[in-house]
């Protein structure tokens, strides 16, 4: 299932300045990442292909190994971004020293995205 119009997605959570979330063809453009009341200032849009499969949508982004799903576009960007900020929390927050090399590259990567990261 693909949206063949941009369309700017509802998900109940951003405030009227937020930049729409948008789906296109198929793929889901974020201006930035929001989770929590933590704003997640990217310093270029994130565009990540989503596809609905068995009934679920995914949201994938390889370079920061994320795939979230659920049981609509809505649902599976807002486990994308919930994703997100755990993985900031979990891996772009923590010291090299502990992680494996594959997590240093998903740091590295994350780290390239963020420009800023503020409460809302």
């Amino acid at each position: 299932m693909k949206v063949s119009a941009p369309s700017e997605l509802d998900l109940g959570q951003q405030s009227g300045s937020a930049p729409p979330i948008v789906a296109t063809g198929n793929e889901v453009r974020f201006p930035e990442i929001r989770h929590r009341g933590v704003i997640f200032q990217l310093k270029e849009s994130l565009v990540a292909p989503y596809f609905f499969d068995d009934g679920l949508f995914y949201c994938q982004y390889k370079p920061l190994s994320i795939l979230s799903f659920g049981n609509t576009l809505e649902d599976a960007v807002r486990s994308f971004q919930e994703d997100f900020a755990m993985m900031w929390d979990a891996i772009a927050k923590a010291p090299d020293k502990t992680l494996s090399p594959e997590a240093k590259q998903v740091k590295i990567n994350m780290k390239a995205l963020v420009g800023t990261v503020a409460a809302e």
